[in-house]
């Protein structure tokens, strides 16, 4: 009889608990329902960003299940014998739900930065996904100790003896944070730079540099996906200093047939004479220095092409007379001589400048027959 009172009195209390748990339950839905009324109301009063950013990252909620998991804990004695085993499992979920708490903060505080104007260009999200890596990490380490019943400390020097094979398994993880350590310190990408990395076919714009990967928007708006820690190892090309100076390159060349270089005469003169602009600047050219200082040789028809070339573009205005402007002859080959033109434009974005590329180099074949040059191009003939 005594023996049916105690397992009556054991069951009484597990229905006890039971009720507790599913009456917990019931008080975090509710406690939900109201509280995220509530807490969004002021979400919205207050100025800050922050506070919006940690409700939608599921802050709130995951705080808001602390309280039913310790009403638990609290009654978790009713069990008897079995307490030991329902404590080593709410234990568990404690850190779980801890940890989760923690990571909301974390993602909270990244969106916060990147929203932030001037700082969002300097990526940390490398360095807190390391932060949430180790804690996460930590995080298993003491739910293993929780189920083995030893101190954290024992976990981790237990796990020294696999040094190897954990490097091994973390060997990205380790090399991406020493790259993020290099790219954010010596400053090399930041979120907007226009980067090329021909190994990934990777030509456009960063849009994310987290610890493992590094996303580009294309120029035809595909998505690029580099691993970080292979940034370094294939190299890129950064334009960011395009971005920067409102400068970007043009450096375009045609090939000059040999046949057609030859002295000015009078009869050249007058051709050249003939159109408004190019009067203007015999006239100019004829008193500057570079005249002068070729006096003693014959003045050439592809001598004065070149003047001409860089004539025009000191004239316009979206050429960057303050940086370097250049038509220079390179190494002859068998097609004759390769004419080079070389300027900075501050039309920087990818229409316009190629627009404008394509309107100078125009120009520059089209008014080449006023002097005589001939702009080599390779005849075919049928089989």
């Amino acid at each position: 009889m005594k023996e049916l009172f105690e397992i009556t009195s054991a069951d009484k209390n597990l229905f006890i608990f039971l009720g507790i748990v599913a009456g917990s339950i019931v008080f975090y839905w509710i406690l939900q329902a109201v509280a995220l009324k509530i807490v969004v109301k002021l979400v919205k009063r207050t100025i800050t960003k922050f506070d919006d950013i940690l409700f939608n990252k599921k802050f709130v909620r995951r705080v808001i299940l602390l309280i039913p998991t310790m009403i638990i804990n609290r009654y978790v004695g009713l069990l008897g014998e079995n307490a030991a085993d329902a404590r080593m499992f709410l234990y568990v979920w404690y850190t779980l739900l801890s940890i989760l708490i923690v990571f909301s903060a974390i993602d909270a505080f990244i969106e916060l930065y990147e929203r932030h104007e001037g700082l969002n260009r300097k990526s940390l999200k490398g360095y807190l996904q390391i932060i949430k890596i180790v804690l996460g990490f930590w995080a298993l380490v003491v739910i293993a100790g929780i189920f083995t019943d030893q101190s954290p400390w024992s976990i981790i020097t237990g796990l020294s003896a696999l040094t190897a094979i954990l490097m091994l398994v973390f060997r990205d993880t380790i090399l991406s944070f020493i790259v993020n350590i290099q790219i954010n310190s010596y400053d090399l990408v930041e979120k907007g730079d226009w980067i090329e990395v021909p190994a990934f076919s990777a030509d456009g714009t960063v849009t994310d540099i987290s610890l493992h990967t590094i996303k580009v928007q294309n120029g035809d708006n595909t998505i690029s996906i580099i691993p970080t820690y292979k940034l370094m190892e294939v190299g890129y090309k950064n334009w960011r200093r395009i971005q920067e100076l409102n400068a970007r390159r043009i450096k375009r060349s045609i090939v000059i047939d040999s046949s057609s270089i030859k002295t000015v005469d009078d009869q050249l003169l007058e051709k050249i004479r003939s159109k408004p602009i190019l009067t203007e600047f015999i006239e100019e050219f004829l008193e500057s220095d570079n005249f002068k200082n070729s006096i003693e040789v014959d003045v050439t028809n592809l001598m004065l092409f070149r003047h001409y070339i860089r004539w025009f573009l000191n004239r316009q205005e979206k050429i960057r007379s303050d940086l370097n402007i250049s038509a220079r002859l390179l190494q002859p080959v068998e097609s004759g001589f390769p004419l080079e033109i070389y300027a900075f434009t501050s039309e920087t974005t990818f229409a316009k400048y190629e627009d404008l590329q394509a309107q100078l180099m125009e120009h520059i074949v089209a008014f080449s027959h006023y002097f005589d040059i001939v702009v080599f191009q390779k005849s075919f003939t049928g089989v």
